[in-house]
């Protein structure tokens, strides 16, 4: 059977299975079993051979797209029994420059959005090794030996939930984002003992990114730097299922995942006043390391010198009395101006009265 039916193969029978939900729920369990059956298969015949064909790369995508539409189906996101995967391109859901997405864009309840940023599904693609290589810990490198060009560590796609109306104008001026859902296919970089990553992160200017952990574990990073270029300090939290979390105005941001890592986001572009709250930080001119990494056991290790202590905070938890929002797709279903300015005030007034709240360093 050459790839390319291969890929069909497994495209159909993962559409049989996805169909086959809506009538009967308990299917769900084997439509997941089928999908991590195809990535633990990657592992097997992809990541031992010196030079892998393409296909590999293709296969993760389909697996992790399954596996992505289950999660969707699952927090009950709107229109999402009807999203089926596809091997056609031209019914594709796609982005310039970009892997192929295997999401049939006909199957959206929505219409694709044509640019990131914009409302409608957006395929914002995946990320690879590439993006962990200079973060890597040499004695955390097991061997050599594996599809470097073709590892998927992470996807990304954006507006599967419908931008609220009330906030049209604040997202077409790119103020608020779209929503956004990113999952990890691997727990480790193959061929090493380190936790795959997000990488050296990048810089948040003026914008705040509200995150909420819905599957997995990991650890969120926040590093400030000074105008020279040295870390000044490094806050991490701890994350679990439904934990909430921050990517700060004013730092660099970065996430690990510590074990099947899937999590939300939405951006909002603060006042400089705001952003000041969370503490001013410099752009840093070389972002090609990430100052802190993690063994597969959790332990921390050091990727860069002078590196201060890592200070393990805990931020507020967003279902507040005045705010009861269990997860960020609802907050994000229901978002507002007021509301936005009440979470922002919430935020800012506990920052004023306790910035950081300490756990033991471990």
């Amino acid at each position: 059977m050459s790839m390319d039916a291969i890929v069909s193969h497994l495209v159909n029978v993962g559409n049989a299975l996805l169909k086959e939900i809506e009538h009967r729920p308990e299917v769900c369990r084997l439509a997941e079993e089928f999908f991590r059956g195809i990535l633990k298969g990657c592992v097997g015949s992809s990541f031992g051979m010196a030079r892998p064909p393409d296909y590999w790369k293709s296969v993760q995508i389909i697996g992790q797209q399954g596996l992505n539409i289950l999660s969707w189906n699952h927090h009950q996101f709107p229109g999402a029994p009807a999203v089926r995967l596809t091997d056609n391109p031209a019914r594709m859901i796609s982005a310039p420059g970009r892997d192929p997405s295997y999401l049939d864009r006909e199957t959206f309840a929505q219409v694709p959005a044509d640019q990131e940023g914009r409302p409608g599904p957006y395929w914002r693609g995946l990320e690879g090794f590439g993006k962990v290589e200079k973060s890597l810990i040499p004695s955390l490198i097991d061997s050599e030996d594996f599809a470097r060009d073709n590892l998927v560590l992470y996807t990304m796609v954006h507006g599967v939930l419908p931008m609220p109306e009330a906030i049209r104008t604040e997202t077409e001026a790119g103020r608020i984002s779209t929503f956004h859902d990113t999952a990890f296919l691997w727990d480790r970089v193959p061929g090493t003992r380190q936790a795959a990553s997000t990488g050296a992160g990048h810089f948040q200017g003026n914008q705040l990114d509200l995150k909420q952990v819905v599957e997995g574990y990991g650890v969120q990073f926040n590093v400030s730097y000074d105008e020279h270029g040295a870390v000044r300090h490094v806050y991490g939290q701890r994350l679990k299922p439904f934990t909430w979390t921050m990517a700060f105005p004013g730092h660099v941001d970065y996430i690990v995942n510590t074990g099947g890592l899937r999590f939300h986001d939405v951006s909002l572009r603060l006042t400089a006043d705001c952003a000041r709250l969370f503490g001013e930080g410099a752009k840093p001119t070389d972002l090609s390391r990430a100052p802190v990494a993690l063994d597969t056991d959790g332990t921390v290790m050091s990727a860069c010198a002078n590196a201060p202590p890592l200070i393990w905070v805990e931020w507020p938890d967003l279902r507040m009395k005045e705010l009861p929002w269990k997860s960020l797709a609802l907050l994000y279903t229901h978002l507002t101006d007021s509301i936005t300015e009440e979470l922002l005030g919430k935020i800012s007034t506990y920052l004023k009265q306790k910035s950081v709240v300490t756990q033991p360093n471990n």
